[in-house]
């Protein structure tokens, strides 16, 4: 049984159909990836994943048990953690609160605690700033930026924040969406190599991705959305041959001109 599986999953809004009939499987301790052109329903797979959307038709299940339906709090605690395309830091908040803010799903203190400042509240709030930092060294955000505003730290940090934050919730899946963007060429080496560290950690990570050689060299299987449909799915040799690929990411020549050109990948 995989770890996460979609199962003909289809998702449209008004008359346009943004997914049809997709169906993915994440294992256990597996680097997968999920790539296609701009518009080809990549983000709002994970948006039925982590439930921000409802699939019309079709499962989402994690451990053979269903949670398409349930609230998005629901979903982060029972192991699936996402980052985001465009970064969702809080700006003015330093980078241990963020991972803080992170925890939340696993905490347990309850209101009165907190209101009290009991002793359960004061030792569960030591241990998540202890956890924190950690998770900060893991995704190497070095002591000295860790009391500064995400905002002020250099991009490629506030990436790496990010996926701590991410990480704080200790999912069972995690979902980068697009991590490596305004990366530098260093940035994405250590990023693969944090990305493969998180692995190790025996956290499954399901990446979209538009840098192809950073696709390529991480993921152990590849799925390659069109128009909202997958076209093929396999490893990284076989699906940088097959033709559908070339023609989704290029066009057909004989198109080209009436599309306006190659399309954006």
């Amino acid at each position: 049984m995989a770890l996460l599986e979609l199962d003909s999953v289809t998702k449209t809004f008004g008359r346009l159909r943004v997914l049809k009939d997709v169906s993915l499987r994440v294992e256990s301790g597996a680097i997968d990836g999920v790539i296609g052109p701009n518009g080809a329903g990549k983000s709002t797979l994970f948006n039925l994943v982590t439930g921000v959307y409802r699939p019309d038709s079709g499962e989402v299940r994690l451990d053979g048990v269903r949670i398409d339906g349930l609230a998005a709090y629901r979903i982060a605690r029972r192991g699936v953690a996402r980052t985001f395309q465009n970064l969702r830091l809080f700006g003015y908040l330093d980078a241990v609160d963020n991972v803080l803010i992170g925890e939340n799903p696993r905490l347990r203190a309850t209101l009165a605690d907190s209101l009290a400042h009991s002793p359960r509240e004061r030792r569960e709030e030591r241990a998540a700033r202890e956890r924190a930092h950690a998770l900060l060294e893991f995704v190497g955000l070095p002591p000295e930026s860790r009391a500064q505003f995400a905002r002020n730290l250099p991009y490629g940090m506030q990436r790496r924040l990010e996926i701590a934050r991410a990480l704080a919730s200790e999912p069972r899946v995690l979902l980068l969406d697009e991590p490596a963007a305004g990366t530098n060429p260093t940035e994405k080496e250590q990023l693969a190599g944090l990305i493969r560290a998180i692995r190790d950690r025996g956290v499954a990570v399901l990446l979209i991705e538009h840098d192809m050689g950073l696709v390529m060299r991480l993921c152990e299987r590849i799925a390659v959305l069109d128009y909202g449909e997958k076209i093929t799915e396999g490893n990284a040799a076989d699906v940088r041959m097959d033709p559908r690929v070339v023609e989704a990411y290029l066009g057909p020549e004989d198109s080209a001109v009436s599309r306006g050109g190659a399309r954006d990948a």
